[in-house]
């Protein structure tokens, strides 16, 4: 189980195990292939090369996402992001070939990680966003509640442990934390990606282990009949503050420095990106920041992972080396510490909390 713990605590321990390396810093990508070159992942020996078997999997969970619909899938995403529904099957099956190539390339990478690397990189990236991320470095106690967005680490995924900063922004006045739940498919009905975001109060309380023993958020409050809070229904109610995340952290398979992102093939993020930063936008508000998290292993030099016209670039890409912004001017504002912690409305649209 986990273990809370005040804020104070952890940024010792995050000090404590990283205090044998440089401190991380925080700029952007002024030199893109510096960070890649130290990827020791070896590029395909061809663009098409074969890279697992066709079921994809999301947060541990094989979700039978099978080829034609990760086609039709492709195509909707193409449509709701402006595209051409149209879209070529021929390039479609080129992408998720490629795709699933750069998966099999940086899984193969990350299995050859030790626990101590992967806890070392870990630590250092949470001190690295700790120190950055306005959301965690400026008082906040009487103004609006900042809201904050990030994934509970899978273990046997080899994700970047995210306990550190979930044990911080919880022990944080006026501060509201969101963690995503997956909805499995219901009999009869095409595997497709479905994921809300809960907010939680205690990690001890609020979470149950799942398939494959991934910590989701509890459905209900501890009276067994009030739903948790669900981010998106913030918009719902009138009563409350309905301004969006301020940042939002999100895992992923494969990165580069311009902030090209691959998952791991079951679309939840993609999905819920789509419809939330849709729903942003729609209400007025400026989608919050998007920040990887990412060992060094996973990031590739640029152009070296496939992007379709629907995918969405991260604006910071957080690594054991510190928080670099990937080109955007809100990836620059994130890694100078002048972003993530103040959700904007967009400009002559809204004025107030409401």
């Amino acid at each position: 189980g986990t273990r809370s713990m005040r804020p104070r605590a952890a940024r010792l321990i995050i000090r404590a195990v990283v205090s044998s390396s440089p401190p991380p810093r925080s700029s952007s990508f002024a030199s893109p292939p510096a960070l890649a070159a130290r990827s020791s992942i070896a590029p395909p020996s061809a663009r098409g090369a074969a890279g697992g078997p066709g079921a994809t999997r999301g947060c541990c969970k094989s979700v039978g996402f099978h080829r034609h619909h990760r086609g039709a899938f492709a195509r909707a995403m193409a449509t709701a992001a402006g595209g051409d529904a149209r879209i070529d099957d021929r390039d479609t099956e080129d992408l998720i070939e490629r795709k699933k190539a750069t998966r099999k390339r940086v899984r193969a990478a990350l299995k050859e990680l030790t626990e101590e690397q992967m806890s070392t990189e870990s630590a250092q990236i949470c001190a690295g966003l700790l120190s950055t991320l306005q959301i965690f470095t400026t008082e906040n106690p009487g103004g609006r509640p900042v809201r904050l967005g990030l994934y509970v680490h899978c273990a046997k995924l080899r994700e970047v442990d995210t306990q550190p900063l979930l044990e911080t922004a919880l022990g944080l006045p006026n501060c509201e934390v969101y963690v995503p739940i997956v909805d499995e498919a219901k009999p009869g009905e095409p595997a497709g990606p479905a994921m809300r975001f809960l907010q939680i109060r205690n990690l001890d309380d609020d979470l149950e282990r799942k398939t494959m023993g991934i910590m989701e958020p509890k459905e209900f409050l501890a009276d067994g009949v009030t739903r948790r809070q669900n981010l998106e229904h913030l918009w719902d109610a009138s009563e409350s503050n309905r301004r969006p995340l301020d940042v939002l952290l999100i895992p992923g398979l494969a990165f580069d420095p311009a902030g090209a992102r691959c998952g791991r093939g079951g679309g939840y993020y993609d999905a819920f990106v789509h419809r939330y930063f849709s729903r942003c936008v729609a209400a007025g508000y400026e989608p919050p920041p998007l920040v990887a998290l990412a060992f060094n292993s996973q990031v590739l030099p640029v152009g070296e992972v496939p992007m379709a016209r629907w995918d969405r670039r991260v604006d910071a890409l957080a690594t054991a080396d510190g928080v670099f912004g990937c080109g955007s001017s809100v990836g620059e504002a994130i890694s100078s510490g002048a972003r993530g912690g103040n959700a904007s409305p967009q400009p002559g649209l809204i004025d107030d909390d409401g």
